[in-house]
């Protein structure tokens, strides 16, 4: 009987009933028995902290896309695991696979096999999103990708997994209907409460580590020197070039390559000229003076002053 009678409110009234217990649950499950907590947990800390800092700063590149295709995949993923842990399980899956589409898209248009002028038509809403499958076919022809593929068979993977998405998102027939994601349905007047499911929430959680696991990989092969530390804040204090990262955030980001391209694409990208001229670069320059690193905590400290202002 607390239920309003306008379909605006009753929406809201047991969407507010309902959200809190499946919040609960779902953060207990991942907890307490989730089996891949520590793998998730570290895709999660890439996805959050590490992954723009991956992208290539190379100026041209910035000039083509900037760093779009890569935030906006941050933003997917983390409202991926907004909606899993609400029991939208469908939703999530569906923001994985953008995220997906996305990381690929921006190392399409940064590669060899596209124009600055089409990226730049696309960046601006005037040129289609290239399909997945024809732009993933494509770009394996070029550089590590294609040394990876006469070694390992993960354009097939990617492949698989992401029509493995898509046949979630498009509902292939009933294994990928709504009733195939939820425990029970709870259906009040036409409204469909969120329950949770801890079968499905596992699932869905599965599908993000996995589709961080593919996120690191095309990003490595797009821009290898990530694959590989350097001393980055000794050498230019607190402006680091994006695309270059500690060793810690290199040891990170590979560890989340699955682990039967890693070993392969590692000895690989330790000959590509982008890493070692990165390396050579990077390792050249002069270590940052006390005054110069000074001078760069004044300058910050200035500008969020004038920020707050």
């Amino acid at each position: 009987m607390k239920v309003p009678g306008d379909p605006w409110g009753r929406r809201e009234y047991l969407l507010s009933e309902a959200l809190p217990g499946v919040l609960a649950r779902s953060t207990d499950y991942i907890h307490n028995r989730y089996k891949s907590r520590e793998q998730l947990e570290s895709s999660c800390r890439f996805a959050e902290n590490y992954l723009l800092d991956a992208v290539s700063g190379n100026i041209e590149f910035r000039i083509r896309v900037g760093f779009f295709p890569w935030r906006e995949a941050q933003h997917e993923l983390s409202i991926a695991l907004d909606q899993a842990l609400m029991g939208f399980y469908r939703a999530a899956y569906d923001h994985q696979r953008r995220a997906l589409e996305l990381i690929l898209v921006g190392a399409w248009f940064v590669s060899g096999q596209t124009s600055p002028e089409k990226a730049r038509k696309w960046i601006n809403s005037r040129e289609r999103t290239p399909p997945f499958s024809k732009t993933l076919d494509s770009l394996s022809k070029e550089n590590l990708y294609v040394e990876l593929k006469a070694k390992t068979d993960w354009v097939c993977d990617v492949k698989k997994f992401y029509h493995h998405l898509c046949d979630i998102i498009h509902v292939r027939g009933t294994p990928n209907g709504i009733y195939a994601f939820r425990s029970g349905m709870f259906n009040f007047s036409g409204s469909i409460v969120p329950e949770f499911s801890e079968e499905t929430l596992g699932k869905v959680l599965d599908s993000y580590v996995e589709t961080i696991g593919y996120t690191a990989l095309l990003m490595a092969m797009s821009y290898p020197v990530v694959l590989f530390g350097m001393p980055v804040e000794k050498k230019y204090g607190m402006n680091g070039p994006s695309g270059f990262l500690e060793e810690g955030q290199a040891e990170h980001l590979r560890t989340l390559i699955p682990e039967k391209y890693r070993d392969s694409l590692i000895a690989l990208a330790e000959e590509d000229p982008r890493v070692t001229g990165a390396r050579d670069d990077c390792y050249g320059r002069p270590d940052l003076t006390d005054q110069e690193w000074q001078a760069q905590i004044e300058d910050f400290n200035n500008t969020m002053k004038n920020l707050s202002e």
